[in-house]
């Protein structure tokens, strides 16, 4: 469950459905980060121009996901890899700290993901007297050229992953264009790779590359090997490294245990920022 268009949710939701018809468990981790990262170049190719109901229900629909997955099957057969070069204004760059997400839970089970973002230069600067905050300011910039009649893209996207009915994880991140692909990437670690939830948050990311390409994370600590760069290459594929932290988005979410009813947080290991709990007292109170 995600945001509706034009925000970012789209994004995430297509990607993860074109990957439903891969075995990215059974996968190499080169592989599965090749194929995580042209899902996600598929899917931002199929939300840029996209603003309407019909063309919501379409992009997240499971027909059209597979339909996605088979033509990038059939790429990946005849050896190609490039998407479609994607707009400018998309860039993966380090966006500031101008967003923030929080993943939080009550003691009742109810799980809220929030992002929010002024925008560069403190916004619009503008404030309603009594409501105490500043409107966003996201027409131009790296949301792109807006015209009369559009509404104002965003890359947010929190995000809640159910099982059986009942929240799994809620998360979304801060990071301009790296907010979904920390999601999606944040959710193949988690559920097709099997890491713990620590794990996976801090886990390396790939992103489609804004401009060709695709850009690896490789910083220290938290990247990818020389050795699963070298085999993404070889299957065809330009790669940039990307070696500076922080720059493929900063999560944040909980991991629900719906079988103890207890909740787990994690903060991205790259960013300020933290996660905390409440505890119960003897006399019951929090």
């Amino acid at each position: 469950a995600g945001m509706y268009i034009p925000t970012a949710g789209a994004v995430a939701i297509e990607a993860l459905h074109i990957l439903e018809s891969f075995d990215l468990a059974g996968m190499e981790p080169a592989m599965r980060a090749a194929v995580v990262g042209r899902a996600l170049g598929v899917a931002f190719q199929d939300w840029q121009l996209q603003d309407s109901p019909e063309a919501a229900a379409r992009i997240t629909s499971k027909d059209f996901a597979a339909q996605r997955a088979a033509e990038l099957k059939e790429t990946m057969l005849e050896g190609g890899g490039e998407p479609e070069s994607l707009p400018s204004e998309f860039q993966d760059h380090f966006s500031g700290s101008h967003t923030t997400h929080l993943s939080t839970s009550d003691g009742e089970g109810m799980m809220v993901a929030l992002t929010q973002t002024l925008g560069p230069i403190m916004g619009s600067k503008v404030a309603t007297p009594g409501l105490g905050f500043l409107y966003a300011s996201t027409l131009g910039g790296y949301l792109g050229d807006m015209q009369p009649g559009e509404r104002a893209r965003s890359f947010i996207c929190p995000l809640m992953v159910m099982k059986d009915g009942k929240p799994l994880l809620v998360l979304g991140a801060a990071g301009g264009s790296m907010i979904p692909v920390a999601v999606v990437n944040t959710i193949v670690h988690f559920i097709d790779e099997g890491l713990s939830f620590p794990q996976a948050v801090g886990a390396p990311r790939i992103a489609p590359g804004f401009g060709g390409g695709y850009s690896m994370e490789t910083h220290v600590g938290a990247g990818w090997t020389g050795h699963v760069v070298e085999a993404v290459r070889a299957m065809g594929l330009e790669i940039r490294e990307v070696p500076r932290e922080s720059s493929f988005g900063r999560l944040h979410g909980i991991r629900f245990h719906a079988e103890s009813g207890t909740w787990v947080g994690v903060a991205d290991p790259d960013w300020q920022g933290t996660a905390l709990g409440a505890r119960r007292r003897s006399g019951g109170e929090w």
